[in-house]
């Protein structure tokens, strides 16, 4: 964790359960640990290299300009990184147990380079690894032949209704595609 020293055992304090990992401790939030969450069985359709891509225009509004004063019109990082995810949760989608989505819980990314309003970018998204219950995927983001971007990304499956019943949320009727 950010501010500890090596060697010590991190801790999240949160309400929840307590769980034990080799270097870890960490607090899980009942909703989390209950049901509502994929087991293996929901798993079962997806296979390592199952791949997406994800096709965008640098619009000015996806700018670090647009977001912050006196910074470049070029793509934001953190659209970068929604691109990604995105291209990550349609590798999946399609196979995912009927009334299941994905959503995402961890990203380490590199925005190696700028691109300007008007170049089209490509985020591609394949899965490295499947957990009980997460998928692991390596993306790459690239403009033209030049990549600028490049990351490790994990999603959960979750059951829609639960998570609705659990949060109180409810699920859009349009995407943001």
């Amino acid at each position: 964790m950010a501010g500890q020293r090596p060697g010590r055992n991190a801790q999240i304090v949160d309400r929840g359960i307590k769980v034990q990992a080799p270097h870890i401790n960490r607090v899980v939030a009942p909703e989390i640990a209950a049901n509502g969450i994929a087991d293996e069985t929901d798993m079962d359709a997806l296979d390592n290299g199952m791949t997406a891509e994800q096709r965008v225009t640098v619009t000015s509004e996806m700018t670090v300009g647009h977001f912050v004063a006196h910074m470049p019109q070029v793509y934001a990082t953190p659209m970068m990184i929604l691109h990604m995810a995105m291209a990550s949760g349609a590798a999946i989608g399609p196979r995912l147990p009927e009334g299941f989505v994905s959503v995402g819980m961890d990203v380490k990314v590199r925005h190696l380079a700028a691109t300007p309003v008007g170049r089209t970018v490509r985020a591609v998204s394949g899965v490295i690894k499947i957990d009980p219950k997460s998928v692991v995927f390596e993306v790459e983001a690239w403009d033209g032949d030049r990549k600028i971007g490049d990351a490790t990304h994990r999603r959960g499956i979750v059951n829609v209704l639960e998570f609705e019943r659990r949060y109180g949320v409810r699920q859009l009727t349009m995407g943001l595609d």
